[in-house]
């Protein structure tokens, strides 16, 4: 038996550039360095509350109150333009077909993973009991720890696992939880291929449609 563990923003929904929107927004007012493109290069990958920790400390704002700004924002950003990446609902329709048991792996809390997953078709596709967010561990990515949550969840070794990432730290954490990992590159964020190349010293496949990616996994399990 073989699963698929996906990360969720950026790689089947199309969400991480309404996040950046969002952030920018809300810390602009603090300090105007926050701009959309910084807020890209800062946030990538990260959990939001992680990263609103360290700014909060640098900047001497209410964390919590800030945070739940730019959250209700992302929110009405989603509500308006929120779509899934390309390929993506073709792709779980093969993994059904195929019977591949697959999950979600993500920095993101399940409670906004949920609002998102119903704000589009994806929500059929992903019961609650293969839905693993950084409230279910201690550190987020890049550490593993939500990679080894979920083999764990889903009864499986790492060797007959694929992670689907978007992200340096997303791929960082699979990759050290000993998980075969493929890059997804079809969202609006994508920073291009050559940061991954700067980070990893061995190759990595990338992947601009979620059915190329899923064809390929069907093709090795074969």
């Amino acid at each position: 038996m073989q699963v698929i563990l996906f990360d969720f923003d950026g790689t089947l929904v199309d969400t991480q550039h309404l996040y950046n929107l969002a952030i920018s927004k809300v810390l602009s007012d603090f300090n105007k360095k926050y701009t959309v493109e910084y807020c890209s290069n800062f946030f990538d990958g990260k959990c939001w509350n992680d990263a609103f920790e360290e700014i909060s400390k640098e900047e001497g704002f209410d964390k919590d109150k800030i945070f739940h700004e730019g959250l209700n924002h992302a929110r009405e950003l989603m509500s308006n333009h929120i779509n899934t990446t390309t390929g993506t609902l073709e792709a779980l329709e093969i993994l059904k077909e195929k019977d591949i048991k697959y999950g979600i792996c993500s920095n993101s809390h399940t409670d906004q993973i949920e609002f998102i997953l119903n704000k589009t078709q994806l929500k059929k596709y992903f019961p609650n009991d293969v839905i693993f967010g950084r409230n279910f561990v201690q550190t987020g990515k890049p550490a593993s720890d939500i990679y080894q949550f979920g083999l764990k969840k889903m009864c499986i070794n790492a060797e007959s696992c694929f992670a689907v990432e978007d992200s340096i730290n997303g791929a960082t954490a699979s990759i050290n939880a000993g998980i075969k990992t493929f890059i997804f590159s079809g969202a609006t964020s994508f920073g291009g291929e050559e940061k991954f190349k700067k980070t990893f010293d061995f190759p990595l496949q990338l992947f601009h449609d979620m059915r190329d990616v899923v064809n390929f996994i069907v093709y090795a399990k074969q």
